[in-house]
């Protein structure tokens, strides 16, 4: 079964009709919609901020995406984490080293519209 973790910005594209890259997420969604769905804690955090700021009116849409998806949340080890941004010079934002990290501890392709992270797949 193929894997697939999901970043905000990619959850955003695809509930939002009105994104830029909202045709190119669904398309992909489509293709992985039989795919073991990952979601770091991360994300998910990071979609309840979006809820205060520029995305209120998308929030009613995310949250009702997170019911109807089956995901799972990546569980991660801090000593583990710890050791990949030792091993790792990518320069990234702490939030990317974390979403970067739990797709590959889930050996998952991440799905994302962020172009700095994705230059690192």
């Amino acid at each position: 079964m193929n894997k697939v973790t999901l970043d905000s910005s990619f959850i955003c594209a695809l509930v939002n009709k009105s994104d830029v890259n909202h045709e190119q997420a669904f398309a992909l969604y489509k293709e992985f919609s039989n795919s073991q769905i990952f979601i770091p804690h991360l994300v998910l955090l990071e979609l309840a901020i979006l809820r205060r700021k520029n995305y209120q009116d998308l929030h009613g849409a995310i949250y009702e995406f997170l019911e109807i998806i089956q995901y799972k949340v990546i569980p991660i080890q801090i000593q583990e984490f710890e050791k990949f941004i030792t091993k790792t010079d990518y320069n990234l934002k702490p939030n990317d080293y974390f979403i970067l990290f739990a797709s590959q501890v889930s050996n998952a392709k991440l799905l994302t519209f962020d172009a700095k992270l994705s230059s690192f797949l």
